[in-house]
C-alpha cells in the first residue's frame, strides 16, 4: 500500500471558514474514477458556500496537491479512516468533521445561516451528527421519541430512527470527529469496507439528527454510476456553475441549459420562481374545492374506486368523510366490498374472490358510467391520513390524458428506487410531479395501492389474471409478460404508511401513533378500536411509545435499562411466559470455560429467563449440562433437544443461544414475553430476534399474516433468503427444531453454516423480531477471534463475560484500556468536550494509535 500526503495548507474560501466552523474541517471524498471533477468541486464551494470550512479532499486516484491526502490501494473505509486520522494528527484542535461526497457537491447557494445555526447548535449541545438531506420527504426516516427536536433560527434538526438503513449516512453531514471514528471502527470490526454499506446502522451509541431539505442538490447526487445525472444540468433553479458548465458539456455538448433539456425531453427553460414556490404559489391560488362542488374538471371522466372487505367495510362511513376533507375535488366515488352493507353507489352482490370483486366493480362501472375512461383505484385501507397533494394529482391526471398513460402509482413515504427504471420510457415532469417508469418485472408492477388505471388496461389485466386462474391480491401484483403499458410511479404520492392503516385486518400502531397525521373521523374510529379511546396519548402508550411531550434522552434510556434488571430476582424462577419454554445455551470444547461467567449475566441482564440448559462436547461442570461426546455441531443440537423432550415432556419451545450470543446489555423482557405469548397463540414454529440493525430486506408480508402485540411485530420471512434458519437467538418450537435437524443430517449437513441455509421442504413460515437482541454484530466472537466491539463499546454496562473478555484481550478489565488497544480515545467525544469546557480548556481531539490492519 502506497500513500502520499499533501496538506502543507489547505485552500479556502476567499473569504476564509466562518468563525463557527474555525474547529471544523471539509472533508471532500472522491474516487479515482470521478477526482477529474474536484477543481470544478472547489470552485463551485467558494461560489455557492462563503465562508465554509477549511477544505480538504480525500482520494484514491492520482490527484495531488496541498489540499489533498492520496491513499492508493485502499478500500473505501480505508480511505476514510486514514484521511480522518491524518486530520486528527495534522489538525489536533478539529473537532468536527463536514464530511460530503464529491457527488453532492452543492449544486445550488447553501444556506449559510442556516449551515452555521446548526453548527452552533451542534457545539453548544454536544450533538454527533447531524445529515443535511436534499429536498424530498424523509419523515419515514425520523422518530421523535428517540430524542426531541433541537429547533433554532432556520434549524429544525429531527432525531433519526436508530436501527434504519440510512443512519450513518454519506449525504452531507457535519460528524462529530470522535464519534465517526467509532463508526468507522465498528465497521471495520465487521469487515464492511464499502460505501453502500456504510451508512447501514451499527452498534455505537449516538442521537443522529437530519435537517430536511438542508442541501442544494438531488438525489443520487450530480452523477449517478459514473454518468451525469440529467437532473442536475436540466433544472432551470439551479444557477450556472463551474461544476454545471463541466457536466452540460459531457453531456450534449456544450454548456447549454436548453440543448441539455431537449436531450433529456424536456421543455425549454423558463426563469422566474423555483420549482418549490411555484408549487405553493400555484396550491395558494387553486380553486377551494368542497364536498358539494364535485369532482374536479380533470376527473370528470375518472371514477374513485375504494375496494373494502367485508372485515372492514365498518370504516366505510370515515373513510368517505376523510375523502371529502383531505381530498376536495376527488372523482366520483364508488365503494365495492364483500359484506352486505348497502348504500349509494356501493354494489353489494359481488363475489368472494379479490378478482371477482374488482372485475364485478369495473364492469358495473362501464355500464353504469359508460363514459369512465379511468379509475383511480384506492384499497380502504389506504384511505389519505392527511392532507392530500390536490395540485400534484390533478397535474398527474392532466399528463395521463394528454399522453395516454395506463397506471399511474402514487407511492407513500419510502424508498422505492429500486423498482424504477428511467430507461424503460422518459420520465414525465411537471410542475411538483415526477413520474418514472417502473421496471417492467417488477415483483408489484400491478400494485393495489393507489393508483390511476386506463379502464381499458385494468380490465386486460383482469382478464389476463382471471385466464391465468389468479384470484388472490397478491399475485394479481405479480407482473405479466408482454404487458401493453409502461407502468409509472410518483415517489412519496400519497400520506399514508406502509401497508396502510390496516394489517392482516388489525388497526396498525404506527397509523393511530404517529403525530404527523392530523385529527379525522377515521383517525377516531381507529383509536377507539385500537385502545378504546380516541386519545394519542393512550394509544403510544400501548403501543410502547413515549408521552408526546416527554423528553427522551440516551442518560433516560440508560436508566430505564439499568432499573429493568431489579424487575424480578434469578431466585424468581422462570417468568409465566416461559413455564413449557427450556432456554438451550449451546456451545463447544473450547468455549466452554466462559460458560460459568454466561450465565451468571443471563442471571443478570435477563432476569426470570426460561430454566438454562447448556450442551457441550467437551467436560464442562455445571448445573443443568448435558455432554455428548464426538459429535457435530448438528447432531449436539439434535440429541440434546431429543434429551429434553425426554425428560421434560411438558417442553414445547426451545429457546436457543449460542453462547457467544449472551446478551451484553439488559434484555427487554416485555418485548421477549410479549413474543413468546404471540408465538405459542399463533403456533408459530420460529421467530427469531436478531442484533440490531435493518433485516426487513428479509420479509415477505405477502406469505403470512405479521403478528402484531404490544412492543411486539413479529414478521414473515423469506424462505429463500441465506439464513431462514439463522442460529442467531431464536425462539425454535421444539418437534419443529428436531425435524430441521434430522432433515439436515440426512442432507449431509452437519455444521452451523450449513443448518442455517434454506430447506426447500420446511412447510413453515419463519418470523422475525428486529433489533430483539442487546448484542453486537455476529457476537462476541467472529471466525474464531474475539469481537472487538464486545470489549470497546461504551454503550454496555458492566457484567461477568464483558469482564472475562476484556482481561483475555488487554489483561485487566478496563474499558478505557480496551478502547485505547483497539485504537479508539479512552472516553466519547461528547463526555470529553463537555469535561474539558468545565475545565475551561479548549477540546482537543488525542492521538490514537493506528487502527488495525488492513484486509
Amino acid at each position: 500500500m502506497t500513500e502520499s500526503v499533501h496538506m502543507t495548507g489547505s485552500k479556502l474560501s476567499e473569504s476564509g471558514a466562518a468563525t463557527v466552523f474555525k474547529d471544523t474541517v471539509l472533508l471532500v471524498v472522491t474516487e479515482a474514477e470521478t477526482e477529474a471533477y474536484i477543481p470544478e468541486i472547489r470552485e463551485n464551494l467558494d461560489l455557492l458556500w462563503p465562508g465554509h470550512p477549511d477544505c480538504v479532499v480525500a482520494t484514491d486516484g492520482a490527484l495531488k496537491d496541498d489540499a489533498t491526502l492520496t491513499f492508493q490501494n485502499v478500500t473505501f473505509l480505508q480511505k476514510l479512516d486514514k484521511a480522518v486520522r491524518r486530520i486528527q494528527k495534522d489538525r489536533p484542535e478539529t473537532r468536527h468533521i463536514f464530511l460530503m461526497r464529491d457527488v453532492f457537491c452543492p449544486l445550488g447557494p447553501v444556506d449559510t445561516r442556516m449551515l452555521e445555526t446548526a453548527m452552533g447548535e451542534v457545539q453548544a449541545q454536544d450533538l454527533e451528527f447531524v445529515l443535511f438531506q436534499w429536498p424530498g420527504n424523509f419523515e419515514s426516516y425520523l422518530d421523535s421519541d428517540v430524542a426531541p427536536p433541537v429547533v433554532a433560527d432556520g434549524v429544525d434538526l429531527q432525531a433519526m430512527q436508530q436501527n434504519r438503513d440510512g443512519i450513518n449516512s454519506l449525504a452531507p453531514a457535519i460528524w462529530d470527529i470522535n464519534h465517526l471514528l467509532s463508526v468507522i471502527d465498528a465497521k471495520m470490526g465487521a469487515w464492511i469496507h464499502d460505501a453502500d454499506r456504510f451508512p447501514n446502522p451499527v452498534p455505537v451509541a449516538a442521537v443522529h439528527y437530519m435537517q430536511q431539505d438542508g442541501w442544494p442538490t438531488l438525489y443520487g447526487g450530480f452523477l449517478i454510476d459514473g454518468v451525469a445525472n440529467p437532473k442536475a444540468i436540466t433544472r432551470s433553479y439551479f444557477p450556472a456553475s463551474p461544476l454545471a458548465s463541466k457536466l452540460r458539456v459531457e453531456y450534449c455538448g456544450q454548456d447549454d441549459l436548453n440543448k441539455a433539456r431537449k436531450k433529456y425531453g424536456l421543455a425549454k427553460a423558463t426563469r422566474g420562481l423555483s420549482k418549490k414556490a411555484k408549487h405553493s404559489k400555484a396550491l395558494k391560488d387553486a380553486p377551494q374545492w368542497t364536498p358539494e362542488d364535485g369532482a374536479a374538471e380533470v376527473f370528470k371522466n375518472t371514477i374513485l374506486l375504494v375496494l373494502s372487505q367485508a372485515d372492514n367495510e365498518k370504516y366505510i362511513p370515515a373513510v368517505r368523510e376523510t375523502l371529502d376533507r383531505f381530498w376536495p375535488g376527488h372523482p366520483n366515488c364508488v365503494f365495492a366490498h364483500g359484506g352486505e352493507s348497502e348504500g349509494t353507489g356501493v354494489p353489494d352482490d359481488l363475489e368472494e374472490t379479490f378478482l371477482q370483486r374488482l372485475d364485478g366493480a369495473v364492469q358495473r362501472i362501464r355500464k353504469e358510467h359508460p363514459d369512465t375512461r379511468h379509475v383511480f383505484l384506492l384499497p380502504n385501507e389506504f384511505c389519505p391520513l392527511g392532507q392530500v397533494d390536490t395540485l400534484m394529482l390533478q397535474t398527474a391526471m392532466t399528463k395521463v390524458l394528454d399522453q395516454d398513460l395506463q397506471f399511474v402509482l402514487f407511492q407513500w413515504p419510502g424508498d422505492f428506487r429500486i423498482a424504477l427504471d428511467s430507461e424503460v420510457a422518459p420520465s414525465v415532469v411537471a410542475g411538483n410531479l415526477e413520474l418514472t417508469a417502473m421496471r417492467p418485472y417488477w415483483e408489484t408492477i400491478n400494485a393495489v395501492a393507489p393508483a390511476i388505471w386506463g379502464i381499458d388496461h385494468l380490465q386486460w389485466v383482469i382478464d389476463t389474471k382471471k385466464e391465468a386462474w389468479i384470484h388472490d391480491i397478491r399475485r394479481f401484483q405479480h407482473p405479466l409478460p408482454e404487458s401493453p403499458a409502461v407502468h409509472y410511479m410518483q415517489l412519496n404520492g400519497w400520506p399514508t404508511l406502509d401497508g396502510g392503516f390496516l394489517i392482516d385486518g388489525e388497526v396498525n400502531p404506527k397509523a393511530v401513533t404517529r403525530t404527523y397525521f392530523p385529527q379525522s373521523s377515521l383517525m377516531t374510529q381507529l383509536r377507539e378500536d385500537y385502545c378504546g379511546a380516541d386519545d394519542l396519548r393512550k394509544a403510544r402508550k400501548k403501543y410502547g411509545l413515549a408521552k408526546v411531550t416527554r423528553r427522551f434522552s440516551k442518560a433516560a434510556e440508560r436508566r430505564k435499562m439499568m432499573k429493568q434488571i431489579t424487575k424480578r430476582a434469578p431466585e424468581d424462577g422462570p417468568a409465566e411466559a416461559f413455564k413449557d419454554t427450556v432456554l438451550l445455551v449451546s456451545t463447544y470444547s473450547r468455549n466452554e470455560h466462559y460458560i460459568p461467567a454466561i450465565l451468571k449475566t443471563l442471571d443478570m441482564f435477563w432476569p426470570g429467563h426460561p430454566e438454562c440448559v447448556v450442551a457441550t462436547d467437551g467436560d464442562l461442570d455445571v448445573p443443568g449440562v448435558i455432554r455428548f461426546k464426538d459429535k457435530t455441531f448438528v447432531e449436539l443440537l439434535l440429541a440434546t433437544a431429543r434429551k429434553i423432550k425426554e425428560d421434560r415432556p411438558s417442553t414445547r419451545h426451545i429457546f436457543l443461544m449460542l453462547e457467544d450470543l449472551c446478551p451484553l446489555a439488559p434484555v427487554d423482557t416485555e418485548v421477549v414475553e410479549t413474543a413468546m405469548k404471540k408465538v405459542r397463540e399463533n403456533d408459530l414454529k420460529y421467530a427469531l430476534f436478531p442484533w440490531p440493525g435493518d433485516f426487513s430486506w428479509t420479509f415477505d408480508r405477502t406469505s403470512a399474516p405479521t403478528i402484531i402485540g404490544p412492543d411486539v411485530e413479529l414478521a414473515p420471512m423469506q424462505k429463500d433468503w441465506d439464513a431462514p434458519n439463522s442460529l442467531v437467538t431464536a425462539i425454535w418450537n421444539i418437534d419443529h427444531l428436531i425435524w430441521m435437524a434430522e432433515r439436515k443430517l440426512e442432507a449431509g449437513v452437519n455444521d452451523p453454516w450449513g443448518f442455517e441455509h434454506q430447506l426447500e421442504e420446511n412447510p413453515h413460515t419463519h418470523y422475525m423480531q428486529l433489533n430483539g437482541w442487546p448484542t453486537v454484530q455476529d457476537g462476541f466472537f467472529v471466525r474464531g477471534k474475539l469481537n472487538h466491539l464486545a470489549v470497546t463499546q461504551t454503550g454496555f454496562p458492566p457484567s461477568p463475560i464483558a469482564s472475562q473478555l476484556r482481561k483475555e484481550y488487554c489483561g485487566v478489565d478496563n474499558l478505557q484500556i480496551a478502547r485505547l488497544k483497539y485504537g479508539l480515545t479512552a472516553f466519547s467525544g461528547h463526555v470529553k468536550a463537555r469535561k474539558e469546557r468545565k475545565r475551561g480548556l479548549n477540546a482537543k481531539a488525542p492521538e490514537t494509535a493506528k487502527p488495525a490492519g488492513d484486509l
